[in-house]
């Protein structure tokens, strides 16, 4: 039986997560999403193949539309910030990643916070979310493309987004009284 090791980090993005390549590639990714620097193309941030599962069961089955899809979610806030909890990272198995990539799964317990673009809807104090994230880096194939040569191959999203929807509705309902 071979033996995997992992790395554990609890709290958020420092010098000992940095020290990971992985890592320090996928907090550049969350600060892109955090300071809402979408611009670049999808090659920056994801393969061309990547798959991405989000909590609601929407896939997308190319990088480009899961950079588009993160796009669209993140820019119709007026600011989203990411607290990070703990960092796994998991490296991953022959059959999700190919001996010719180095991949490894990167798994975040976060806290999301989302401010309404609103100025209505702003008034209080963000909306927060627990969120699960695991993202499969993998060293990019081509010499021009990622971060730190390093891409998402996969990711899968887990929250309940039934919370945000809900406090956007009490928003407007109290707006309304």
């Amino acid at each position: 039986m071979e033996v995997v090791q992992t790395q554990f980090h609890l709290g958020s993005w420092d010098s000992s997560t940095r020290a990971f390549p992985a890592l320090k590639f996928m907090e550049k990714y969350i600060e892109a999403i955090d300071t809402q620097n979408l611009s670049a193309p999808y090659q920056k941030w994801f393969t061309q193949t990547c798959r991405m599962t989000d909590a609601d069961g929407f896939k997308t089955e190319t990088g480009e539309t899961s950079w588009n899809r993160a796009r669209a979610i993140f820019q119709n806030w007026k600011a989203v910030k990411h607290e990070c909890h703990n960092i796994r990272l998991v490296p991953a198995t022959i059959s999700e990643c190919p001996t010719a990539k180095e991949g490894q799964w990167v798994m975040m317990q976060v806290t999301t916070s989302f401010w309404p673009n609103d100025p209505v809807l702003a008034a209080g104090p963000p909306i927060r979310v627990r969120r699960y994230l695991a993202f499969l880096a993998v060293k990019s194939d081509h010499e021009n493309q990622g971060t730190d040569g390093y891409q998402i191959g996969e990711g899968r999203v887990w929250w309940d987004t039934d919370v945000v929807k809900a406090e956007l509705a009490r928003r407007r309902q109290q707006i309304e009284v």
